[in-house]
């Protein structure tokens, strides 16, 4: 059996002083046996096992059949592990899972977490838990600054609420909205460029789309259905969306995530997204191409959780 011992380090004394043995103590001690712990050394390390003795030094034994033994001295933190084990191996829960590829999903962000995401590069969107069911968002687009005769400002927003959630399955509604200037029309239904606008709809005002997200999520992949309303025209709500999105994870890192959208115009056509999904502790990258107007675009997104 494979055993490893991590050996005292000169200055751990000094950096362990952020966090007492007491409590690092206390933290192993609430975690039950058959829950997987996750071990950070001060150095910097992360262990992933079973706490088989909690005594000093601890003893850790790792997914694969191995034990890992250090002293309390050099932990900086133990804490309940989210994840599955795979193959004598720990993936750990991806973090950065508020969206598949840009649509939206059941879930929420846990209370007090922050994230920074750029959808097609251009589309930054900064989130905040407000509680564990309840997610805000806002943003403006860095493109429309530098294209000639574009708006020169655009802000979005976005407000998501969990109304249910029972062990695999979460759901949400929510509205993303943005403010058009007047000068542009965001949400478009069929052959909108002909028509002319609304009386009374010239100057700045709220354009967006309402939904309802259903997601089932799986150690391996998730699957979402989402459905709402969006405006036909300026001032004007009734253009039914839907949506169908799921991931599959191939590996500790890696997963392939898709989504498809049913929307009225786009020349009948349905929108297709798929792209490879790139993640660690706190970073996902998503490479991918999205079939818009019967053209292929790529496909570029960065999610970062605080």
């Amino acid at each position: 059996m494979r055993q490893l011992r991590h050996p005292a380090v000169a200055t751990a004394g000094q950096l362990a002083g952020q966090v007492t043995s007491e409590s690092v103590r206390e933290a192993a001690a609430a975690i039950p046996a058959d829950s997987v712990a996750e071990v950070r050394l001060v150095a910097g390390s992360r262990f992933y096992g079973y706490l088989e003795d909690t005594g000093d030094p601890i003893r850790l034994r790792l997914p694969d059949g191995g034990t890992f033994e250090v002293s309390y001295s050099d932990v900086a933190s133990i804490s309940a592990a989210r994840g599955v084990v795979r193959g004598g191996r720990f993936w750990r829960e991806e973090r950065t899972h508020l969206n598949n590829l840009f649509g939206p999903t059941g879930n929420t962000l846990p209370a007090g977490v922050w994230t920074l995401s750029t959808y097609f590069v251009v589309l930054p969107v900064v989130s905040y838990g407000i509680s564990d069911a309840l997610t805000i968002g806002f943003g403006t687009p860095f493109i429309f600054y530098f294209l000639p005769g574009g708006v020169t400002a655009l802000p979005y927003g976005a407000v998501k609420a969990r109304i249910y959630k029972k062990e695999r399955i979460s759901v949400a509604v929510g509205s993303m909205l943005a403010l058009d200037p007047g000068t542009d029309v965001l949400f478009l239904g069929p052959d909108a460029d002909d028509r002319p606008p609304p009386a009374g709809a010239d100057g700045p005002h709220l354009e967006g789309v309402g939904y309802a997200a259903l997601t089932w999520a799986g150690d391996g992949g998730s699957f979402t259905a989402a459905a709402g309303l969006g405006p036909v025209d300026k001032w004007e709500w009734g253009s039914a969306l839907a949506m169908l999105s799921g991931s599959y994870r191939t590996g500790r890192t890696i997963k392939l995530v898709g989504e498809v959208y049913f929307v009225p115009g786009n020349n009948g056509t349905p929108i297709l997204s798929v792209a490879v999904r790139m993640f660690g502790d706190r970073l996902s990258v998503d490479f991918g191409a999205m079939t818009l107007n019967r053209q292929t675009l790529p496909l570029l997104n960065f999610s970062y959780v605080f």
